[in-house]
């Protein structure tokens, strides 16, 4: 009699670890091996992670290139919005130069860990596509690798 206790209580222990393990089967792999994503910023010349800015500067050295009026139409991976880049024309000098805007799709992806930032993650890709007229010297279509 004690034997049968014995085997039905190893007999429900083992039932019960079957229905943890089918539970944690319905778990899709990749989400469950999925490290938390963290939140993802664009970094500013000023060294700051930022969500949805409304300005980015493009050309930190100089601001000869920066982006105004950003509406984010969604801030996920990736990120896109609209707004106008405005290019420095640099003629006959930067100094002397007139800035020009251009109408454009903002586009930034590829988020990188951010190096001793916790779990935040930063945007290492923007890619901008001119609507309208393109500013002389560019392609309809223009990569630029962000920099933490």
């Amino acid at each position: 009699m004690r034997f049968t206790r014995v085997r039905s209580a190893v007999l429900a222990a083992t039932a019960a670890c079957g229905i943890a393990a089918g539970a944690m089967a319905a778990i899709p792999a990749a989400q469950a091996a999925r490290p938390s994503a963290g939140r993802v910023v664009i970094v500013t010349c000023a060294g700051k992670g930022v969500t949805s800015p409304s300005t980015y500067i493009i050309a930190c050295a100089d601001a000869n290139d920066y982006l105004k009026g950003l509406n984010w139409s969604s801030w996920g991976v990736p990120a896109s919005g609209f707004g106008k880049d405005v290019i420095n024309d640099c003629i006959p000098t930067c100094v002397a130069g007139k800035f020009h805007s251009y109408r454009v799709k903002v586009s930034l992806w590829r988020p990188e860990p951010w190096r001793h930032h916790g779990h935040l993650r930063y945007f290492s890709r923007m890619t901008l596509t001119y609507t309208r007229a393109i500013p002389r010297g560019f392609h309809r279509t223009r990569v630029i690798d962000l920099l933490p």
